[in-house]
């Protein structure tokens, strides 16, 4: 690793922990502002500790919807836990955005969506931000809601579907939009300020520096920045694999997943990768090929990045040269969900398709403790996981396919 990144990262670390907190309260700016919280994907925005083996706490099943199913994964911010619901059928079926209290897993609120969610929520200002609709719908919304209630505040149509996540900065609102490309909305009343189209973005967009960062998975492939405030290119990347996983940026780089398959299956000739360009030219930098797609968000550590992959492991490696550090099997099959980094930097937390949730030594891979959500009480064999694990409040939330949501709670956390 550079020195000039060792000092970037040391300087944000100070910044940040010079911030107040409390251990159900965000830190880092407002609420829970983009795809995997804060701006290093690491799936919790206080200092949640994870130490041990998680226990369960309260486990919720959305049992009156038809075939409920969580892809969505969790944002937490003030003792409340805000997620999308899917519902599964072989018609149009829609979707739900709900609100549940972190310790006790009682439902506070609901509000309806005209499609399945896939969008993972952001909040922020008292408002939560989310998209609806898989790859196969079309004249999709965001919907703005109010965090308090779920009221819809108001809604933005587009002509594609809304996988991607949010990211609220500034007074404003970036998402992609499928086939429609990227959107930018005032954040008070959902209008459009820009929209660049020509591309198809599922990614979940990343804003630092004054540059919105995203990617193409379908037709014309590549990375790509635009500027903030007017939605133009400030730098186009091709590349010969869709761009999936969310971006994470240290000092004058920025980091993409790369990988074709799907969170269902891997291409008949599987193939992934890591890619680092210059945050500022698009420059490549380095690249690290794996054995299967990167479908989440690479997420920073304090030395290292952290990659899950469809070959059922995850990746440590170097954010200035690329070296792999170690690899780690997961076990239960794929890894298309984001790892969780805690606070102390001393657990990740990994969960496999096949429904493992592995605790990992981000120093060396070494496995932790492992527990099959299966195995616990009301779940059954064969479920599977594409929601992240997130974290906030000394509490760790997922969810499953086949509809739970499950709330743990650790042994101590800050």
């Amino acid at each position: 690793m550079s020195s000039q990144y060792a000092m970037n990262r040391q300087l944000f670390l100070i910044l940040i922990l010079s911030l107040p907190f409390s251990s159900s309260r965000a830190v880092l700016g407002d609420g829970w502002p983009s795809f995997r919280g804060g701006p290093f994907r690491d799936g919790r925005i206080d200092k949640t500790t994870a130490v041990g083996r998680p226990a369960l706490s309260w486990r919720k099943v959305n049992d009156e919807h038809v075939s409920p199913a969580y892809a969505s994964s969790p944002a937490i911010v003030d003792s409340r836990v805000f997620v999308g619901l899917a519902e599964q059928s072989d018609f149009s079926a829609p979707g739900r955005v709900l609100c549940f209290d972190l310790v006790t897993g009682r439902q506070v609120w609901e509000a309806e969506t005209r499609y399945p969610v896939f969008s993972s929520p952001s909040v922020s200002g008292g408002r939560v931000f989310v998209g609806e609709g898989f790859h196969q719908d079309s004249d999709c919304s965001l919907y703005a809601l109010d965090a308090k209630s779920g009221r819809k505040l108001w809604s933005f149509t587009t002509g594609s579907h809304l996988e991607s996540s949010p990211q609220v900065a500034g007074g404003r609102v970036f998402f992609g939009a499928g086939d429609d490309g990227v959107y930018c909305l005032g954040v008070r009343d959902g209008r459009e300020l820009w929209h660049q189209g020509g591309l198809h973005v599922d990614i979940s967009p990343l804003l630092s520096g004054g540059l919105l960062y995203a990617g193409s998975g379908y037709g014309k492939l590549e990375a790509f920045a635009l500027r903030g405030e007017s939605g133009k290119f400030a730098w186009r990347r091709p590349v010969d694999l869709p761009v999936w996983g969310a971006p994470v940026r240290l000092g004058n780089r920025i980091y993409y997943g790369l990988g074709n398959g799907n969170f269902t299956e891997s291409a008949r000739k599987p193939a992934g990768a890591v890619l680092c360009l210059s945050a500022t030219t698009g420059e490549k930098v380095w690249r690290r090929n794996l054995p299967d797609g990167v479908l989440g968000a690479v997420v920073a550590g304090r030395t290292a990045l952290f990659a899950g992959c469809r070959d059922g492991k995850v990746y440590s490696i170097s954010p200035g040269s690329g070296e792999i550090l170690w690899s780690a099997a997961c076990g239960g099959g794929a890894v298309v969900s984001s790892p969780l980094l805690d606070f102390a930097g001393s657990s990740l937390l990994v969960a496999s398709t096949g429904g493992i949730l592995q605790g990992l030594s981000p120093s060396s891979g070494r496995s932790l403790w492992s527990l099959s959500l299966a195995k616990l009480p009301g779940e059954e064999e064969g479920l599977q996981v594409y929601s992240s694990p997130s974290a906030g409040g000394g509490r760790l939330v997922l969810g499953t396919m086949s509809g739970s949501l499950l709330g743990f709670s650790f042994s101590s956390s800050d």
